[in-house]
Parts: C-alpha cells; sequence; structure tokens
C-alpha cells in the first residue's frame, strides 16, 4: 500500500500544478523578452485504476519474502548448485517488464536483463518481455556433465544471449567458461593469449605468404609521426567506416597527424601500443591521396597490406570515425548482464554474429575486402571484442578454451568465413555474391574493392588453379589447360540479378559505367537500397560438366588499346590488368535472331525464347522488337543440389546465352539471360552443339503448335555461327 501511497501523492501535486492558479494580490513584473507558456492540463489519472493493477500485481508476485516474489519463488531456479543441476532444460518463463516488482531481487536482475536488451540492438524499438531457457552443457559437449545455463530470446532484437557459469567440471577437471568484461577496459589478455596461440600453433595456416608492400606508410603511435615502415616490422592495420563528411578532407600528403584526428583513430593507437605493436596503417593517413598513381598501386595491393598485418582491428559500432572503439579510453559500451541464482554467477556471453552483420561497417564494399584479406581480426563491438583468425574464433566473455576445436561452444560465435578467403571457383562465387550487396560511396570502386580478393585467391597456395578477372568477371584457369581460362570467363558472364517480390524495382535505364556483360554494371546503376542479389544458376549445381562435343565452341577475345585483339588465353599470360583493355569482348559462337511484341501493360517487360521467359533488365529494351540470342555454353548436369530437386529430375542439359540489343551498328549491349534445361526426350546424345540447338528449335515450334499457342514474338530463321562485339 505504500506503494499506491506515493503515486497518489505525486499525481495529486502534478494535479494542483496544472491547474490554473490564483493571481496574487501584488503582481510581479514579467521580463519582456521571455513570453508566457500555458499551462497544459494533464489527463486525469484513474487513482482507482492503479491501486487494482498494483494490488493484483501483488496477488500475482507478492508478498515479497526472502527477497522474492511469487511468481520469481515459482521459478524454482533453486538455493544451491545441486538445486540448479536438478532443472529441466527447456522454457522456464517469459518475463514482462510490466510485472517486475520493486524489491525482489530476481526481477532487479531481469530488468537489467531488460536494459542490456535495449542497449545492444540499435534498430530495438524497446524491449518489454524475454524468453528464459534452461539448457544443459552436456547438450553442447557430453563431455560436460551436470553443468546448467540459461538463454534469453527476444522477439524484436538481433541479439541472442547465453547466461554461462564461470566454471564447469570436465571429467576430474574444472572447466573455465564464462568471464565477466569490464565495462570501461578491454582485456587486452585476451587479445594478447590469441595472438600467442595463433602464431605458434597454426603455422603455414595463419602465416603471411604475400611479400610486403614497398614503401609503405605506417604511423608510429608514440610519435604521431608518418614512417615508411622497415622490411620486418610489424605493423596493425584499421578497418572502419570513414562517414561522408571524412571523404572531402583527404586530399592532403600527411608526415604526421594533425593534432585532431577522429577518435575511432585515435582509439586504435591506443589498442595498439596495448598491443606491443604500435605501428598503424590508416588508408586515411598512410596514403597520399592526392597522388593518384600512389592511390592506384596501393589499391592494387590492397590483399597484400592487410595479409601482411599483424592483425586488422575492425570497428563495428558506430556509423562514422567518431564514435571510437567501446570501452577505450571512455569510449562507452554496455555493462554485461549477470544472474545470481542457486549460489552461483552466470555471466552473459552475447553472441556477436548480429550486431557485427546489422552494423554499418558491415554494409561497406571496401571493409568486406579489408575483413576477408585479413589473417587475424579483432572486432570492437558495443559489448565487447571478438577475435577471429584462419583456425580459430573467440568473445571477450568467454575462456579461450570455450570455443577451440576441442570446446563446448566450438561450434558457435563464428562470424566470418571459416578457413579464410576459400580455395575453390566455387567460393570465389559466394564472395563475388557477398561483396555484390555491400555499398560504395564511389561507383568507379565497384571492381577495384573486389580485384584483391581475386589477388588473394591468385596467390592461395590451396587454390585448385590461378585466378584473375576482366572487368569484374572472375577466370580460373591452370597452366597446363589454358582452354580452362575461355571456360570459366564464359561461364561466370552467365549471372543474374534476382529481387524479392516486395523490392523487385522497374527495369533501369543503363548507363555505360561498366560493360553491359559485367555484374558490375547492374550494381553501378542499381539503387544501393534494392541491389539485389547477384546468382549464378551455377551455383546451385555441385559439378557441372561440358560435355566433349561441347568444349571450345564459344570463343571470346579482348582489344588492348595498344596491342590490339587477343584470346582469352594470351590475356592471362600479359601483365597488363583490365584498365589497359577496351570495355568490350568479342565472342564467337552460335546466334539466333528473333522478334518481341512490345508489352502493351505494365507489366515486368520480358521476351519469350525457346519455351522460357526471360526477363528484361534494361529500361529501353521493351520498346524494341529485334533482339539476338548470343549462345555461351551447353553444360550436362550431375549430382544435382537444389532446393526442389524435382525441377530437374527430367532435365539433362542446361544452356545458356545472352540476350542482346544492337546499340550501334555491329555493337550490341546485354539487355537479358537466357537459360534453358534440356529435356532428355529430345536427344540423350547429341552429336554436336549445332545438333542440340537445331533440335530445341524444333522442339518449340511443334509445342506451339501442337498447343495452338500464339507466340509473344517470332524466330527468325535458324542458329547461326557468328561474331558479335558485346560494349
Amino acid at each position: 500500500m505504500k506503494k499506491i501511497a506515493q503515486i497518489k501523492e505525486r499525481w495529486s501535486h502534478r494535479r494542483v500544478v496544472s491547474a490554473p492558479a490564483a493571481a496574487p494580490e501584488q503582481p510581479q513584473p514579467q521580463p519582456q523578452s521571455q513570453p508566457s507558456v500555458p499551462l497544459v492540463a494533464l489527463p486525469e489519472l484513474d487513482i482507482g485504476a492503479v491501486s487494482e493493477r498494483l494490488q493484483n500485481l501483488q496477488l500475482a508476485h507478492g508478498p515479497i519474502v526472502d527477497g522474492l516474489c511469487r511468481r520469481c519463488e515459482r521459478l524454482h531456479l533453486g538455493s544451491s548448485k545441486q538445486h540448479l543441476e536438478a532443472l529441466k532444460a527447456g522454457h522456464i518463463a517469459t518475463v514482462r517488464e510490466s510485472s517486475l516488482l520493486d524489491g525482489c531481487h530476481l526481477c532487479f536482475q531481469f530488468r537489467k536483463i531488460l536494459e542490456a536488451l535495449c542497449s545492444s540492438d540499435s534498430g530495438s524499438t524497446g524491449q518489454e518481455e524475454f524468453s528464459l531457457w534452461c539448457h544443459h552443457l552436456a547438450e553442447e559437449d557430453p563431455r560436460v556433465r551436470g553443468e546448467v545455463y540459461f538463454s534469453i530470446h527476444a522477439n524484436n532484437s538481433t541479439v541472442n544471449i547465453r547466461l554461462l557459469p564461470k566454471q564447469g567440471a570436465l571429467g576430474g577437471l574444472v572447466l573455465d567458461i564464462g568471464r565477466t568484461v569490464q565495462p570501461d577496459q578491454p582485456d587486452y589478455e585476451f587479445v594478447l593469449t590469441s595472438l600467442d596461440t595463433c602464431r605458434y600453433y597454426h603455422g603455414e595456416h595463419c602465416s603471411q605468404s604475400l611479400s610486403r608492400v614497398h614503401n609503405l606508410r605506417v604511423i608510429d603511435c608514440q610519435s604521431r609521426r608518418i614512417i615508411l615502415a622497415e622490411p620486418d616490422q610489424r605493423y596493425i592495420c584499421l578497418s572502419y567506416v570513414w562517414g561522408r563528411g571524412a571523404i572531402e578532407e583527404t586530399e592532403v600528403m600527411y608526415t604526421e597527424l594533425p593534432a585532431v584526428v577522429p577518435k575511432t583513430v585515435e582509439d586504435a593507437m591506443v589498442v595498439a601500443v596495448n598491443l606491443d605493436i604500435p605501428y598503424l596503417w590508416v588508408d586515411r593517413y598512410c596514403i597520399d591521396q592526392a597522388n593518384p598513381e600512389e592511390k592506384h598501386n596501393v589499391i592494387r595491393n590492397m590483399d597484400r597490406i592487410y595479409e601482411a598485418a599483424e592483425i586488422t582491428i575492425i570497428a563495428a559500432s558506430g556509423d562514422d570515425p567518431h564514435q571510437g572503439l567501446p570501452g577505450v579510453r571512455g569510449t562507452p559500451r554496455k555493462s554485461q548482464p549477470t544472474l545470481r541464482v542457486g549460489g552461483e554467477v552466470f555471466v552473459a556471453a552475447e553472441e556477436v554474429a548480429g550486431p557485427i552483420h546489422n552494423s554499418k561497417w558491415a554494409t561497406r564494399g571496401w571493409t568486406y575486402q579489408e575483413m576477408l584479406l585479413s589473417r587475424r581480426r579483432l572486432v570492437f563491438t558495443n559489448s565487447q571484442m571478438y577475435f577471429q583468425c584462419t583456425m580459430m574464433h573467440g568473445v571477450e566473455s568467454l575462456c579461450p578454451n570455450a570455443t577451440t576445436p576441442s570446446g563446448p561452444f566450438r561450434a558457435l560465435y563464428r562470424v566470418f568465413p571459416h578457413g579464410g578467403i576459400g580455395h575453390t571457383e566455387m567460393d570465389m562465387k559466394r564472395r563475388l555474391i557477398e561483396y555484390y550487396r555491400r555499398q560504395l560511396s564511389f561507383k568507379t570502386d565497384i571492381i577495384h574493392a573486389f580485384a584483391g580478393i581475386v589477388n588473394a585467391f591468385n596467390s592461395s597456395k590451396i587454390l585448385q588453379g590461378k585466378a584473375t578477372h576482366f572487368y569484374g568477371i572472375p577466370i580460373i584457369y591452370a597452366d597446363e589447360n589454358l582452354d580452362l581460362a575461355t571456360e570459366s570467363f564464359v561461364l561466370n558472364l552467365t549471372w543474374s540479378i534476382h529481387f524479392s517480390s516486395t523490392t523487385r524495382p522497374d527495369p533501369i535505364q543503363r548507363t555505360d559505367a561498366f560493360p553491359s556483360w559485367s555484374w558490375a554494371s547492374a550494381k553501378a546503376d542499381q539503387a544501393d537500397t534494392t541491389p539485389g542479389e547477384l546468382l549464378h544458376e551455377s551455383y546451385h549445381i555441385d559439378h557441372i560438366d561440358i560435355p566433349p562435343w561441347a568444349q571450345n565452341d564459344t570463343q571470346v577475345h579482348v582489344h588492348h588499346v595498344q596491342h590490339g585483339e587477343m584470346d582469352m588465353p594470351t590475356f592471362i599470360h600479359q601483365n597488363h590488368g583490365y584498365e589497359h583493355f577496351l570495355p568490350r569482348i568479342k565472342v564467337t559462337s552460335w546466334v539466333l535472331d528473333c522478334t518481341n511484341t512490345p508489352p502493351t501493360t505494365t507489366t515486368t517487360p520480358s521476351l519469350h525464347i525457346l519455351g522460357e521467359r526471360v526477363r528484361l533488365e534494361d529500361a529501353s529494351a521493351p520498346h524494341h522488337t529485334h533482339f539476338r540470342i548470343l549462345f555461351l555454353g551447353i553444360y550436362q548436369l550431375s549430382n544435382r543440389r537444389t532446393p526442389h530437386p524435382t525441377h530437374y529430375s527430367y532435365r539433362k542439359y542446361m544452356v545458356q546465352g545472352l540476350v542482346l540489343r544492337e546499340v550501334k551498328p555491329a555493337l550490341y549491349r546485354r539487355v537479358g539471360l537466357w537459360d534453358s534445361y534440356v529435356r532428355d526426350a529430345i536427344d540423350s546424345q547429341p552429336a554436336s552443339v549445332e545438333d542440340l540447338l537445331v533440335a530445341m528449335l524444333e522442339a518449340e515450334k511443334q509445342r506451339q503448335v501442337k498447343r495452338g499457342l500464339e507466340p509473344a514474338g517470332e524466330l527468325l530463321g535458324c542458329w547461326q555461327r557468328g561474331s558479335l562485339c558485346i560494349v
């Protein structure tokens, strides 16, 4: 009843204040510079309803006895460790903010957890409830017996929190598990231990494999001067979000740091000194931004700069370089929730994948390359630090042995790709698909920000072949089989952009920022808010074989600005980058002419080719009626892996080609991708590409006649061999 009396007194006072006051006998002069503010009447409070609400809470959860309300007492969380170990795994309770009572020590802890959930997720609109679950560590590791832990789940938060004991029993040994995170001081010992473990036990998996960049400038964190790094000098890289305001301030050649630099840079210098590696590479200060030649050289060697760094500090908290690194030099980070029950203290070990992937840092194109090219990463989130190298990972709130290959949480908490960048052509496609979602401040950087990843694949000791690219199209090849270069390039021309039904934009007007046959053209012309998903149809298929009768059927030539035309095997063996070539390719293959009836409705413009509907990508394409289909390749399907296996159950070959529109005499632009899955009934053993294409054409004509279909367009003539120049 004391609570009711306090509320009555507080609201009675507010009601008196909100009523108009009587005029005084001697009016006081009012300052002329301050206009009077009219009083706003507050809504009437139903004291009876408040009293009834509090009484209901007391009936449901009170009275408080031995520090627990009735609700918390019924949770049976126990007064001893033995009682805790007897708890059954599963849902314990749904805790609502409106049900928490003052004076109950469990309600007090639950309120702190709710506050932590709100501060963990910048996109959250406020947590009003969470679910508390009980687990046994034996679920994660059968060797750990008897120990329990708790997990917290909230509907409108991306944060996943486990409340772990500080120690557990592993056989006859004591296993360290949870660790306390200080809100105002990073645990540098956690980082130093992780670094030492990586250096001494991971061997070539985490060792430097590339030669270092000559004349690399770094910041001496103690003198604040910009110096040339010694050949064997260890240094740290910083990966962070520049922010819009920083872009215009960089046309300068620095010899020493300015008196005032962004807080993230200052904090990173402090971290570098504490890790006993007091040299820091920051692109904003260590590159002569006014020197185009130096910038170009750095961009071409970005893989070597980050791969040679001892570790890369990643600022994943905040939207600009002024946020700082949480926990360093007063930059705040949220406190770590705890739960004290059964005589045990459980500390929160928050999964950092959600906060990292939802950060501004994770949306930027350059930072993706910086993360992927680094041998070791140290990520600062608003709750703790995260470490990952090629072979291991760990968080500040967990003891290192908890996430090792033999630890109870070995399969959890990892954020970045395991094993580094990858070693197959499929891995490169995955990296390109991931990169495509990122944003860039300058469209001209679209290919540059991916080039370092291609270079890293080419330098990989375990890559199955060598790697390069032409205007962003990956090329995997082997010196003993140069024809693989052409096959790889042609296969990687078959990209497409997919959108969900709710985000699909209208076709866009293509520009000449990049050639139309490169995925970079779609990324440059599409808004960052709706980039779509970059897909390769072959990504869903484990293994693709080119039938013997179809090999080397499509040829590609590129044009060097000085040395003229050359084929793909010649291109991969010369030393010039793609910038020295015209943004065009000449493809020699099979060509089919067709017409299309312009759409009369506002539906998505498309073209029907041999029974397949092709979505037109270019906004100007629907207004044209004549197109050419350029055959790229036939691939025999095997070991199919798709979300719907029956979709391919009756098909054996995948045929792909580009839909082209003539924009100038003898110059064509891509406006769509055509792919078709050939039924076995057409010809199980074609003798040549021409035989299969002719059979497909004849089968489609018969199908239209048999079904009485009215074609949306008309196929003109038959497949003919030709060479087309695509821009």
